[in-house]
């Protein structure tokens, strides 16, 4: 069996302010969720793909209908693991700071996230569940970076093998075989 992961398209959204309050940060983040994506070419590898698993958020799904022809089947089991602010005190932070001490609210299981870490984890064993039951040989499947990030730590400890970025880009395609 061969999976094939692609992180959707680049989001075109900028990022102006340098500093967010909790508020403004949960708006930004949103707004990211629900704006258009650059769309360029993705190889993908010559391989003839039996269906695509994809994100049911837009940048995701919008990615997966321009790169594949074929059955796309639409999962909340493929979104990105949601980043919130991880305090409600209304100091104005950098945006990257955010984001971290979001992630790391994550990982500790923080009730300030809307998804704990462990229950990413499940999130992804059913992804792997399903795509394992699926009867097909080549799946592909369109995620985000984060939770991109689980699924290739999940497969190498499954014995999958496969040449990865660090911080998944953007429109390319990973290759996962056995």
């Amino acid at each position: 069996m061969i999976i094939g992961l692609v992180r959707h398209f680049k989001v075109d959204i900028e990022f102006n302010k340098r500093f967010y309050t909790p508020n403004q940060f949960n708006d930004k983040m949103a707004e990211y969720d629900n704006s258009p994506v650059i769309k360029n070419g993705v190889d993908l590898g010559g391989i003839d793909w039996d269906i695509c698993y994809a994100s049911t958020l837009p940048r995701a799904a919008t990615t997966a209908e321009a790169i594949y022809n074929g059955e796309i089947v639409k999962t909340d089991l493929l979104i990105e693991v949601d980043v919130k602010a991880f305090t409600k005190f209304p100091i104005p932070l950098p945006g990257t700071l955010w984001h971290i001490g979001g992630r790391i609210a994550w990982y500790k299981n923080k009730p300030s996230q809307p998804e704990s870490l462990i229950e990413s984890k499940q999130r992804a064993d059913k992804l792997l569940d399903l795509i394992f039951s699926s009867g097909k040989e080549n799946v592909l499947c369109v995620s985000h970076g984060f939770f991109m990030g689980i699924l290739f730590r999940k497969l190498f400890k499954m014995g999958y093998k496969a040449e990865v970025d660090m911080r998944p880009k953007n429109g390319k395609l990973y290759i996962f075989s056995r």
